[in-house]
């Protein structure tokens, strides 16, 4: 081939872009199953697939609530039509199934739009971003792990390249012992490692703290912190304002949205954070916790 590149090269290529994709897919795909199970419905037609209608406001930032003649209530992706009112909603509606079909003649009249956020503005973006950040840092991490066990150059005669070989197969093999002849060229393993840094553990918490923020940045309360000690109670209680206000946005576009579809359509809706974790201040008056113990 054209400049000497074999067919391991690309093969090599293959499996790297592979792992690559396997990884970026990994994190991506788990951050959009968390994202889809945030909000609790209750009291919902069997008609109103919650999970398309989450779906479409990660995506899409907004979503379309319309009772059909033959389906029922439905919930859709929509685009905008017409005219926009005092509040930048869209008098005229289309909404949009999963297989193509269009809904037309939709108004503020029979149909009600739900935002994602007070931004009305998709998730999606950000779920990418962090899925590449994520990415990027756990293959860096699997690098740094695999240069431990084997990172160096050997540097023989073409004579001796066939027991080169075989020797450094057998090292990577991890077998105990290296049988080799008298003439074996011992000194090109003395020197041969680069002594390139373990830097994986620094890398881990990294990713740690990324997630943490990903998480917390979509209303989900995650702690990075892998302290050995006990921490203080401040430290502990730091991340719940942000994590509140994410909540709170979240939350009230859609709460405002399934109050319409309950005075529009009749139904009794009920949406809510899926969380059984509450998120309470402590009270930093009391210096003692339930144990007796002071606070840090």
């Amino acid at each position: 081939m054209k400049h000497g590149i074999g067919r391991d090269v690309f093969g090599e290529l293959r499996n790297s872009l592979q792992l690559n994709n396997g990884a970026f897919n990994e994190y991506f795909l788990k951050l959009m199953d968390m994202l889809l199970v945030r909000f609790r419905y209750n009291n919902v037609p069997d008609s109103l697939d919650i999970r398309y209608l989450e779906l479409k406001l990660i995506t899409e930032g907004s979503a379309i609530v319309f009772k059909d003649e033959y389906a029922g209530l439905m919930g859709l992706g929509t685009s905008y039509q017409g005219v926009l009112d005092q509040y930048g909603v869209p008098s005229e509606r289309q909404a949009i199934s999963a297989n193509g079909v269009p809904f037309f003649n939709l108004d503020e009249s029979n149909s009600v739009m739900i935002f994602n956020n007070r931004m009305r503005a998709p998730d999606i973006q950000l779920v990418l971003l962090y899925a590449q950040r994520l990415w990027d840092i756990q293959r860096s991490i699997e690098t740094n792990c695999k240069l431990q066990k084997f990172s160096g150059v050997a540097i023989t005669t073409q004579d001796k390249l066939l027991s080169m070989k075989n020797a450094l197969n057998k090292w990577d093999g991890n077998q105990p012992f290296i049988l080799a002849t008298k003439d074996f060229d011992v000194d090109a393993f003395k020197g041969m490692g680069f002594e390139i840094p373990f830097v994986a553990d620094k890398l881990l918490q990294v990713k740690r703290e990324m997630f943490s923020e990903a998480l917390s940045n979509f209303g989900i309360i995650y702690s990075a912190n892998d302290k050995r000690e006990r921490m203080n109670i401040m430290e502990t209680a730091s991340p719940f304002g942000h994590v509140e206000m994410v909540r709170n946005s979240y939350l009230a576009a859609r709460q405002e949205g399934i109050d319409w579809v309950n005075k529009m359509f009749g139904t009794n809706i009920v949406v809510e954070f899926n969380s059984d974790i509450p998120i309470i201040m402590p009270d930093l008056t009391n210096s003692e916790n339930e144990d007796g113990e002071e606070y840090e």
